[in-house]
């Protein structure tokens, strides 16, 4: 039997949205410096009804959104480079985020969205250095968010034993991290891209009548080989490790993970089979805290996979030249709590 949940949970509502978004962008280079300089001007807005008494909300935000990015070599020969970067973004509008349509877990886990969340911004600033021809790249950065989306764990004030998950806009975020790749090359055929990231997360924000005021930090580290042989053989090894962290009430544990491909090309390239695997790894578990009681979701569908492709690449027909604009696009994506 379902526990009933609290009419605040219940409330169904209409929604709709317009976001409307005009990008412009110019490059060139000044001296030794190579720059690429855009602007977007984005608009969102989001209309929303209760149809328990027809009560109508609109929210609007709009945004004046720049990207530069600077390049400049320091050695005659281009071996060396410095980059600066700097990115302001405004999400699009979290629609399923806002959706009250409650999703169950289980009978004593639900999740339900918010009909007045805004949609986050972001500020990031990047420097960083290329150096030996790619051969080491090392970055810096730092982000500082708006409105970003959490997902409060609350309990349900009419059982004790349910918890529901609810979106809601955390007041101001920053992030500073540091990164390195190395770019190499062990044997002819085998070329190796090792990375690493360290993030370091302060907190100051209170959650649920408690406050959190640590530093947190997350790692990142991946390793992707690419295999290149003879007669049309090939493939890749990619193996990705993130140790556990903390954020707010939340535990994400460690994950990691171990896949690749083989492939063969045959008939001068234009037919190719492809063999995928996945062999090992720990999918996402996480614990979330609150009244003092921990809800821990943890994925248990094993990560073992096969798969096989046939890829036919033919070639033909009238020539033409399209003009294609790829950058200042939106894209809607579903914004859910995650697993």
């Amino acid at each position: 039997m379902v526990p009933t949940v609290s009419r605040r949970a219940l409330f169904q509502t209409r929604t709709s949205g317009l976001t409307p978004l005009v990008y412009a962008s110019a490059m060139g280079q000044i001296w030794k410096i190579r720059y690429s300089i855009g602007v977007n001007w984005q608009l969102n807005k989001i209309e929303y009804e209760t149809k328990d008494d027809g009560k109508k909300s609109s929210d609007t935000q709009w945004g004046i959104n720049p990207t530069i990015q600077l390049m400049m070599p320091i050695d005659k020969n281009g071996k060396h480079a410095l980059m600066l970067n700097y990115k302001r973004t405004l999400d699009d509008i979290p629609y399923a985020a806002i959706s009250s349509t409650i999703r169950w877990t289980d009978p004593y886990n639900y999740t339900v969205g918010n009909p007045n969340l805004k949609s986050p911004t972001a500020d990031m600033v990047m420097a960083g250095a290329s150096l030996f021809r790619n051969l080491l790249n090392l970055t810096t950065v730092y982000m500082h968010t708006k409105d970003n989306i959490y997902w409060e764990t609350l309990q349900s004030p009419t059982a004790s034993d349910v918890f529901y998950t609810t979106p809601i806009n955390l007041s101001s975020a920053d992030m500073y991290g540091v990164g390195a790749e190395i770019n190499w090359s062990p044997a002819k055929p085998w070329t190796m891209k090792l990375s690493g990231r360290l993030e370091i997360h302060p907190e100051d924000m209170t959650l649920g009548g408690i406050y959190y005021g640590e530093t947190r930090l997350r790692q990142y580290y991946a390793m992707y080989n690419t295999f290149s042989f003879n007669h049309g053989w090939g493939g890749m090894l990619n193996l990705m490790y993130e140790p556990t962290y903390k954020t707010y009430d939340r535990t994400y544990h460690t994950v990691y993970n171990i896949g690749g491909q083989i492939y063969k090309s045959m008939c001068k390239d234009k037919l190719q089979l492809t063999l995928t695997f996945n062999v090992l790894g720990d999918r996402r578990k996480y614990d979330r805290n609150t009244n003092g009681n921990k809800v821990t979701y943890n994925y248990t569908t094993p990560v073992q996979n096969i798969g096989l492709s046939f890829v036919w690449r033919f070639s033909g027909g009238k020539s033409v030249n399209v003009n294609a604009v790829e950058n200042g696009s939106q894209s809607f994506k579903e914004v859910k709590d995650i697993r």
